[in-house]
């Protein structure tokens, strides 16, 4: 959906990824957009289809990227930093780069592609995020199988929650009556589908770094990176 207004366009898509605010200055020599992601993946994506227009990333805060216009097509990639950029290794190490912007760990870089460096950071750091909240799941999951016993066993006995007004707030009268272990369940459930989605697109972010650093060239080298 298109709304003009002026100088001003913008842009709404009904998808999970974004919303997107554009401020195109005259002449397009200028670009402000507003946008969020859940996928680096996709942001740098999102960015090397702009930089093969000639957009240059001039700067980047807080979901807000401003573009200049050029005559040639500019390469990005976001190199994830696994410490701070203010660290002196990682200040010597981006000493030379056109270095367009950070988000925490991640330097956001022009004129340069991804080296097995780089990947292998991208793959090692979605890797232990998929990881570790696929544990929390797993340990969630058999908290929720474990549960199911006590609803059985609270509606064996015909245990329901008790109508005490000095225990429970009123706010909470929903639950009165009800079996707690069927509750509590719900409330499992609730932190089993968060987490599940959590999960879910860090793993598929894996995967997608991952099959960018099989689909590197054998030869691709580090040595470009540190001259």
């Amino acid at each position: 959906i298109f709304c003009k207004s002026g100088n001003k366009l913008y842009l709404t898509f009904s998808h999970i990824y974004y919303i997107m605010y554009v401020n195109i200055s005259k002449g397009q020599k200028q670009m402000t957009v507003s946008k969020s992601f859940i996928s680096v993946y996709n942001e740098e994506k999102w960015l090397n289809k702009l930089g093969s227009k000639g957009y240059m990333l001039k700067g980047r805060k807080k979901g807000k990227y401003t573009f200049e216009k050029l005559e040639r097509p500019v390469k990005y990639h976001i190199d994830y930093l696994d410490e701070s950029p203010e660290t002196p290794e990682n200040t010597e190490y981006l000493q030379g780069k056109n270095v367009c912007g950070f988000k925490g760990n991640s330097a956001y870089i022009a004129d340069e592609e991804h080296n097995s460096d780089t990947l292998k950071r991208q793959v090692s750091r979605f890797g232990k995020l998929t990881a570790f909240f696929g544990v929390v799941l797993a340990l969630f999951l058999a908290l929720f199988a474990y549960n199911l016993h006590y609803v059985q066993y609270f509606k064996s006995i015909g245990y329901v929650v008790p109508a005490d007004k000095d225990e429970i707030l009123e706010i909470f009268n929903f639950v009165v009556g009800k079996n707690p272990a069927v509750l509590f369940m719900w409330a499992l459930a609730i932190i089993i589908a968060v987490l599940a989605v959590i999960t879910a697109i860090y793993a598929r972010e894996w995967l997608l770094w991952k099959n960018s650093l099989k689909a590197l060239p054998s030869d691709t080298s580090t040595e470009d990176s540190e001259i």
